[in-house]
């Protein structure tokens, strides 16, 4: 979620620039490289820690179980650095366009439920629906690449030696079909529209909070201090 945040808010500087919009290639580039800085550095070794843990028998307490920080050093032991980036680039295949259409969708949606109307200064209701539905159709299509990355990841290097994707498709494929790769789709969509539509919505909430706006907010101030500038000049 506090990734989430860092993207709004370089979403937001962007609407604030004077002739840029979220739909430009400029911008669209912009995400994307924000999006990839924060996947290099710091989300894709958590999104395979957070499987590991997941994935273990042993209860807390019990012999056996390892905390975020034991998973990391096994990680480490068996497969070194390069094991805690173990299905990368499936993450970055699969996450690239659904970040770039992701703002996209969003702005959208919500010109369209509120009409006239900034999307960072639209109703509540607006901001949640609209940042539910962009998350759910932006998620939708890449999540097969979400099964394939995580059945990718729940082995070692060592266990999946010479195994590249392709073999887990193929593996995946002959125990259900194309049915296996939409495996949990239903929950994981409820989360993306839950936690999207949140994620607008306190965002905007909180610029409000501290004093700012939205970026229609920014442009008007703006637009009133140059016209009373005007004024007292006459």
């Amino acid at each position: 979620m506090a990734l989430h945040q860092v993207h709004l808010h370089h979403h937001h500087h962007l609407q604030e620039q004077p002739g840029r919009s979220v739909h430009g290639p400029v911008s669209v580039t912009g995400q994307v490289l924000s999006w990839v800085a924060d996947k290099v550095f710091l989300w894709s070794p958590v999104e395979l820690l957070k499987l590991r843990a997941q994935l273990q028998t042993a209860t807390r307490g019990s012999a056996g179980y390892l905390n975020p920080a034991g998973l990391a050093a096994q990680v480490l032991r068996q497969d070194g650095v390069a094991g805690l980036y173990r299905g990368f680039t499936l993450t970055v295949i699969r996450d690239v366009p659904s970040y770039a259409m992701y703002f996209w969708l969003y702005h959208d949606i919500a010109a369209a439920l509120s009409p006239g109307i900034h999307p960072e200064e639209a109703p509540p209701a607006t901001q949640v629906v609209a940042g539910g539905m962009a998350g759910v159709i932006a998620w939708l299509p890449i999540y097969p690449l979400d099964t394939l990355k995580t059945r990718l990841q729940a082995v070692t290097a060592a266990d999946g030696r010479g195994k590249t994707w392709v073999h887990f498709a193929k593996e995946l494929y002959a125990e259900a079909g194309a049915r296996a790769f939409f495996r949990g789709v239903g929950p994981t969509l409820v989360r993306a529209f839950m936690m999207d539509g949140a994620s607008f919505l306190g965002y905007t909430t909180t610029l409000r909070m501290l004093g700012g706006s939205g970026a229609g907010g920014s442009t008007a101030s703006g637009n009133a201090a140059s016209g009373s500038g005007n004024d007292s000049r006459e």
